[in-house]
């Protein structure tokens, strides 16, 4: 039996997933190995969304459901600082942290009965454990100052409409408690008010 906690990220790896099917310039995510977390059916379901008439089908479906959802569901890891070197080192340790633990459990689960696409697996799970720093920060995750991050941000929103995000402040775990609030105050207090 799955687990229902973990069903509900289905959503969000589905919309990750689907994004890699975009023209670049276009996606609203940069997430090679989504679609290696998802079940054979949401698999096929994405596999279908690399014809355009039917990714745009989805994507209207999940709007009509809640106008601007599609954009909303952008979820990217996020970690605001007041200070340049602190905001872009601070972070590093715990996100680091995050994808070797994801891809040690991804290669954990290749050889698990029922498992598709066991080479898939292993290819993806060895690469989110070489991914380098510079990766994550080019694509995976938005991490600096607060002028950065709505810098970032307003990019995304002029390119792609972006109507709202889902920020993940401690992405592994390991920023202690008091930061992770700095930097909720800071999203709130100097991003956000850039982004109107």
């Amino acid at each position: 039996m799955r687990n229902p906690v973990a069903q509900t990220a289905f959503g969000p790896m589905v919309l990750a997933a689907v994004e890699q099917n975009e023209p670049p310039d276009r996606r609203l995510v940069d997430d090679d190995l989504a679609d290696l977390f998802l079940p054979a059916p949401l698999r096929g379901l994405v596999a279908a969304t690399r014809v355009a008439p039917i990714r745009r089908l989805m994507i209207r479906g999940s709007e009509f459901t809640g106008p601007g959802l599609w954009v909303n569901m952008a979820c990217r890891k996020r970690f605001i600082d007041d200070k340049l070197e602190q905001a872009l080192s601070d972070p590093q340790e715990t996100l680091m942290n995050f994808y070797r633990y994801l891809g040690a459990r991804l290669e954990e689960s290749a050889n698990r009965p029922g498992v598709f696409d066991t080479a898939g697996r292993i290819e993806g799970a060895q690469r989110l454990q070489s991914l380098t720093w510079e990766e994550v920060q080019r694509g995976r995750a938005i991490v600096g100052t607060p002028e950065m991050v709505a810098d970032n941000l307003a990019s995304l929103r002029d390119q792609l409409g972006l109507a709202g995000i889902l920020a993940e402040l401690n992405t592994g775990g390991l920023i202690p408690h008091e930061r992770v609030m700095r930097s909720m105050q800071l999203l709130c207090e100097k991003v956000q008010p850039q982004l109107h």
